[in-house]
């Protein structure tokens, strides 16, 4: 058999060619600057954070949210409260309160000194924040953990993980909104209302991270499905502004394995594999992107993941790797990561968050670099 004759025309064998090592430069040049962040602790924002010689010394979460004017809400986790104190050289924490949640407001326009907001009734320090049921079951309480204010009623809405403790450990057990419509008053003098998500549960959880979508209103909700792999996937539903202010899950949407939106939660398209639990979710206007960071906690890798679309696909890339010693997960654990768009001063800067907690629970008596937010800024070579 003779070999098979090939007719072409070189010219078009070489427009062919340099197309080709256009697209496979662009392509290299893109991952190459999505490569380069540099990313620095800043000791000044971090410091903002340092426990109080009495009063707030310490609590994770840390998450910010735009109130008004340049008010910022910071939602905290489980806090503790007491004072600071010297002991053969070294500073400890004597904590006389450990409450599961606490708020500060920071005016980023004035000081930008927090001013810590932690509930005492009847002479006993509790949550800021209480599930309806909190009277019945004293063992459930919040973590707050995301949230914004709805433009049209300026309503704040904040999401939190319904948790249990059991057998001196904890569950999530779903996910509650709490609405509060009076955001101008003093904290203290706030009246809110709380729901369940109703299509939450222990297994899947709405409250990883919230955000108003410009182009077509509806408030997005992602949540984290641990049915799907080991560590977890990103999922995501919608809800209008409206329906989320008279809290009517029924008029909930999710984002299927069909690719379409349904009213039905049951499959559920997993969008990033290994999903973190808790983030911020944010929209950047110039590039047409969503983006936020995030850490599993599984390793000490910051990831940042970005998609031009809510329902994907997402591209993750490593955005910055925690150093020792908190990169020691026999001694530390990391977790929580959160950007802080107010506090990034050009578009090229991120400005996030990881928070730090100690294996041995009683080592946060007498480690005071933890459990506080660790603040980066991270610098890229071109415009997100």
């Amino acid at each position: 058999m003779s070999p098979r004759k090939c007719n072409f025309d070189a010219g078009w064998l070489l427009v062919v060619l340099a197309c080709v090592m256009i697209v496979l430069l662009f392509t290299f040049t893109i991952v190459f600057q999505k490569k380069q962040f540099s990313c620095v602790e800043d000791g000044s924002l971090s410091a903002l954070f340092n426990p109080q010689p009495v009063g707030w010394l310490g609590a994770d979460v840390s998450t910010s949210i735009h109130l008004y004017n340049g008010t910022m809400l910071w939602l905290f986790g489980d806090t503790m409260v007491g004072n600071l104190f010297s002991y053969d050289g070294n500073t400890d924490r004597n904590v006389t309160a450990f409450v599961h949640g606490t708020i500060a407001l920071l005016d980023t326009k004035g000081t930008g000194e927090p001013n810590y907001y932690i509930r005492k009734v009847d002479g006993y320090f509790e949550s800021f924040f209480h599930p309806l049921n909190s009277s019945t079951d004293p063992q459930e309480y919040y973590w707050t953990v995301s949230g914004l204010v709805l433009p049209k009623s300026n309503t704040l809405i904040i999401l939190a993980m319904v948790i249990k403790s059991v057998n001196n450990t904890f569950i999530q057990l779903g996910s509650d909104a709490i609405l509060v419509k009076n955001i101008y008053d003093d904290p203290y003098l706030w009246n809110y209302e709380t729901s369940r998500i109703t299509q939450s549960s222990p297994k899947i959880q709405w409250n990883v991270a919230i955000a108003i979508n410009p182009i077509d209103g509806y408030v997005y909700i992602m949540g984290h499905d641990s049915t799907q792999s080991m560590f977890g996937c990103t999922v995501l539903s919608r809800i209008s502004e409206d329906s989320l202010y008279n809290l009517n899950w029924a008029d909930m949407q999710f984002w299927g394995k069909a690719q379409k939106w349904s009213s039905e939660s049951g499959s559920l398209m997993c969008l990033i594999d290994g999903g973190v639990t808790e983030t911020t979710l944010f929209y950047h206007s110039s590039l047409q992107t969503w983006y936020y960071v995030g850490l599993s906690g599984i390793d000490s890798n910051v990831i940042l993941a970005d998609s031009k679309s809510l329902t994907g696909p997402w591209s993750t890339q490593t955005l910055y790797t925690i150093p020792a010693p908190f990169s020691n997960n026999k001694v530390y654990t990391t977790y929580a990561s959160k950007e802080h768009p107010e506090y990034e001063t050009n578009s090229n800067e991120i400005v996030f968050t990881y928070n730090t907690n100690v294996v041995s629970f009683w080592g946060l008596w007498t480690d005071i670099t933890a459990y506080h937010p660790i603040f980066l800024t991270c610098t890229q070579n071109y415009v997100k």
